[in-house]
């Protein structure tokens, strides 16, 4: 299928799918969307289609503007957002528009850190030029609602300022937030009465409560945590700003757009996570959410933004209803009907093949994007992106990762595996539904579940070939050689079969990024031509949890050899907390009941078998969600 046609088939469906929502009254205040890509036609389309979602907040964040001095430099930024401002104003004006601006916006000539804050020495000429930036802005956009202020990636930090006097080195990293938001809050809240919305995205656990320390030392500003710390990561614990920063409205940043999942091109189907993440914030006072859509509109991922809305207005909607109502909507199918399930378990996995690609063992560790890593000797983002840093209970995943053993590398090709698997039985879903499909639309599913699944199997020999090589780093032999060249080999078809079937702009799994990923780590080797091996591992396969009632469910599986059966199962990762009994038949077709289980409660597990020789399998995590206890049973995922 052509770009062109896809787009054709994206616009056309907007048509079918916007179809007004009902009142949010009763749920979240706050129902916000973030834009960020400065296209006057792209901004107004999606300002007409906020209202029929319940939209009653815009942020202008990232491609239109990271910083107050934007509006100061640019006119067209200014015309944009007096634009934007006065017809969301005009169409809606229970509608409040938001920009955002990163401190301290500023960069020493010499670009040191060398920068004072005292506000009553060497910092005041420094804090009178950022309260002007403001003042100039506001006054050139004097109908903007708010301001959203940040610290995490301006060009100088609050906490990385200091020049060694007795202000600078007694005031903490919190003390030094405190009097940027401060500084700001005196021009946005009290000279022009806006609302000052502090995000708290940050590098570092430290960071993080820094800027929590900060915030419960302030008063008279809103607060916006993303639902997680950091960057996206499924993994990640929530954000632990969210319900401690005293009385404050917050509103809660996710990411519906898939930023490190493929953004739009691959599907990325999360409506049972949102639903996780948000009781959590409501649980926890947030009066509202705002979501990142670029790239979502017009593909299979604009359920998220269905079920985000819905999922403002009520928090405990059965999320089985709201995707056969979205079904309903964008491709015409009966609710219950044999193609509407069908459809629904093909897009409903795309959540578990994105993280099982793009995750390993719950780490983000690959690339800060949703593409190949283009150096492969080393697993770079286990540094400052490891789950650990959040959660001290994924330490020893940590260290395992760090120092991988043959274990660990059977354990990672399951993972991997899995997620091709899953990938298989979309396509398979996407074809039993075919009949009940207009033919556009099943050319679009198929086009990007198809690119999923040659991603899935890209990313499979990326994780070996990356760990393999850390591996044979620490234990040098011939064998691990020629598994790491084996590997490369694999990359290196898949790039060709990339580049003959998506073209060489091919994205995500890009053939120029693989190409490059397998010179890095060869080049390890030196010139000389390696021999290639390849070493199958035994795999776990059919991996579901059925019968899914409120407290009990039936976990089934097929092993690679015959062995025993075991579930892992519990409410948290990495340790779930059970572990039912193996016994003693060895077979290769695997059924658990577990029984005792709480109602309502999202559960964890992943399935071992041991053969008779001593060989372990052990499956990815898997999820599911017992339902009410007045609710019927149904599969998990």
């Amino acid at each position: 299928m052509t770009k062109a046609l896809i787009m054709l088939i994206s616009a056309a469906s907007m048509l079918v799918l916007l179809a007004p929502v009902a009142s949010a009254s009763q749920g979240m205040a706050r129902r916000g969307w973030q834009l960020g890509r400065l296209d006057e036609a792209h901004i107004m389309q999606r300002l007409e289609w906020a209202p029929r979602y319940g939209i009653n907040e815009i942020q202008l964040s990232h491609g239109i503007m990271m910083n107050i001095d934007a509006i100061n430099d640019s006119e067209r930024v200014r015309r944009v957002v007096n634009d934007m401002v006065a017809r969301a104003h005009a169409a809606d004006p229970a509608i409040r528009v938001f920009v955002w601006a990163h401190e301290l916006n500023y960069r020493p000539p010499d670009d040191s850190a060398d920068v004072c804050l005292d506000p009553n020495g060497g910092g005041q000429a420094l804090l009178q030029v950022r309260r002007e930036a403001y003042r100039r802005a506001l006054r050139a956009c004097p109908e903007v609602d708010g301001v959203v202020l940040m610290f995490g990636s301006a060009r100088l930090e609050p906490w990385s300022a200091t020049c060694g006097c007795a202000w600078c080195r007694n005031h903490t990293p919190a003390q030094k937030a405190q009097l940027v938001i401060e500084q700001v809050k005196s021009v946005v809240v009290g000279e022009f009465k806006k609302e000052l919305m502090v995000r708290t995205f940050i590098h570092s656990p430290e960071q993080l409560r820094w800027i929590g320390e900060a915030l419960r030392a302030t008063s008279g500003v809103s607060v916006m945590p993303k639902c997680v710390p950091q960057d996206w990561e499924p993994y990640y614990p929530h954000d632990e700003t969210i319900g401690r920063v005293g009385n404050k409205e917050q509103v809660i940043e996710f990411d519906l757009a898939g930023e490190y999942w493929g953004r739009g091109a691959l599907p990325f189907c999360m409506p049972d996570e949102l639903q996780y993440r948000l009781q959590y914030d409501r649980d926890h006072g947030a009066v509202g959410a705002v979501g990142r859509i670029e790239d979502v509109f017009g593909t299979p991922n604009e359920v998220n933004i269905f079920a985000f809305s819905r999922l403002m207005q009520n928090p405990d909607e059965e999320v089985d209803a709201i995707w056969r109502d979205w079904v309903t909507e964008r491709y015409g199918l009966a609710p219950g009907s044999p193609g509407s399930a069908r459809l629904i378990a093909c897009l409903r996995r795309t959540f578990d093949i994105g993280r099982k690609m793009y995750y390993v063992k719950g780490f983000w560790v690959f690339d800060k994007s949703s593409e190949v890593p283009e150096t492969g000797r080393a697993p770079r983002m286990l540094e400052g992106r490891s789950i650990a840093l959040y959660d001290p209970a994924w330490k020893g995943v940590d260290a395992e990762l760090k120092r991988p053993t043959d274990r660990t590398l059977d354990e990672i090709a399951q993972e991997k595996s899995e997620a091709i698997w899953l990938s298989d039985l979309s396509l398979a879903d996407l074809e039993e539904a075919r009949a009940n499909l207009r033919p556009r639309d099943y050319e679009d599913l198929h086009q990007r579940l198809t690119h999923q699944r040659r991603c899935a199997e890209i990313w499979r020999w990326v994780a070996d070939a990356i760990f393999r090589y850390q591996l044979c780093k620490r234990q040098p032999s011939g064998r691990q050689r020629a598994l790491v060249e084996g590997d490369l080999r694999q990359l290196e078809a898949l790039a060709a079969r990339m580049e003959a079937d998506y073209g060489p702009l091919a994205y995500p799994g890009n053939p120029r990024r693989i190409r490059a990923l397998v010179a890095d780590i060869r080049s390890e080797f030196g010139a000389s031509r390696q021999a290639a091996a390849n070493e199958p591992p035994l795999l776990l396969q059919g991996i579901e949890a059925e019968s899914v009632g409120p407290r009990s469910a039936v976990i089934t599986w097929e092993s690679g050899a015959a062995g025993d059966t075991r579930v892992e199962y519990g409410t948290a990762l990495p340790a779930y907390g059970a572990e039912t009994s193996a016994g003693s038949q060895m077979t290769r077709h695997h059924r658990v009941e577990l029984t005792g289980l709480q109602p309502a409660t999202r559960y964890y597990f992943r399935v071992k078998t041991r053969t008779a020789d001593g060989r372990e399998m052990v499956s990815g995590d898997f999820r599911f969600k017992t339902p009410a206890a007045t609710a019927q049973g149904r599969k998990g995922t």
